[in-house]
């Protein structure tokens, strides 16, 4: 009995190093090709009732791109479609940076479609990076239509455009912080002219002054 005992514990203990294996593998699985993945962590997100920036409220001193030339990118939309800053020069490039796991950003999407709409004639190219997975997007936007060009697994995109975290050292770029939403705008020659984060009331209005100062700068 005793022989049989120690031969049943065995065994158990082997099953559970078995499953515990297995469950190990398809986590890392998960993780490797987007079935599993963790909403990144998001500085002061405000609620969807919010109407200010919370970045004001925020005492970490954050820099961003303004005055800037704008980092470059490649990435593909939702649809294929191949986005590079290089193919847009002589366009007003308008960034969102969002995540479907992020309320505000979810609650601009009906403003940020009549904004697309008030411009769709002109050369304007409205853009969405997200860190979010090409067949969770699927999903979402079926129930939140985005007129943006979407930019699924776009991590990187959002590493490089997000704001971060001043350094005495004016020439090393410190840690960036995924603050949602984020907007930017892009002008005709590839250097940012607006970059705000976090939620604001008057963000499309200020978005739409700046898109309007570029076109009639182009004009003149």
């Amino acid at each position: 009995m005793k022989v049989q005992k120690k031969t049943f514990k065995k065994d158990i203990k082997t099953m559970k190093i078995i499953i515990l294996s297995m469950l190990l593998n398809l986590l890392v699985f998960g993780v490797a090709f987007g079935q599993i993945s963790a909403a990144p962590t998001i500085i002061n997100r405000p609620t969807v009732a919010a109407t200010e920036n919370p970045a004001a409220d925020n005492p970490i001193d954050l820099v961003g791109l303004k005055g800037q030339a704008a980092p470059t990118f490649t990435l593909p939309s939702m649809n294929g479609t191949e986005y590079g800053l290089e193919k847009m020069r002589g366009k007003i490039v308008v960034i969102n940076l969002w995540g479907t796991f992020c309320a505000p950003c979810i609650d601009e999407i009906p403003k940020l479609n009549a904004l697309v709409k008030a411009y769709k004639d002109k050369d304007v190219i409205f853009l969405a990076p997200t860190p979010d997975d090409k067949t969770v997007l699927e999903t979402f936007l079926q129930k939140y239509p985005f007129n943006y060009q979407v930019l699924p697994n776009g991590y990187n995109f959002v590493e490089k455009y997000a704001p971060h975290k001043k350094t005495a050292d004016p020439q090393k770029k410190g840690e960036f912080l995924m603050i949602l939403p984020t907007h930017l705008v892009i002008d005709q020659t590839g250097n940012v002219t607006y970059h705000e984060w976090g939620f604001n009331k008057d963000t499309i209005k200020k978005l739409s002054d700046e898109i309007e100062r570029l076109l009639s700068n182009k004009q003149t």
